[in-house]
């Protein structure tokens, strides 16, 4: 990467690819806790929303980005 601070259409694609690996990662946490039964599974639980929404929020912007390079 260079000091430019406009990321080029492949490291954008990187980015996407790595989020949606994040992506898969946060609900197999998810399944991870759930099925383990502990107590504060509820706020866990919230929190994995939380952090869910804010990944998905930079994947959305990402793939904004993408579009607009090919476009």
């Amino acid at each position: 990467m260079s000091d430019d601070p406009v990321f080029s259409t492949y490291e954008l694609g990187i980015i996407q690819n790595s989020l949606r690996k994040r992506m898969a990662m946060i609900e197999d946490f998810r399944t991870d806790v759930v099925t383990q039964d502990l107590e504060p599974e509820i706020e866990m639980s919230q929190q994995i929303d939380v952090f869910k929404q804010e990944v998905q929020h930079i994947q959305d912007k990402v793939r904004s980005m993408v579009e607009s390079r090919v476009e």
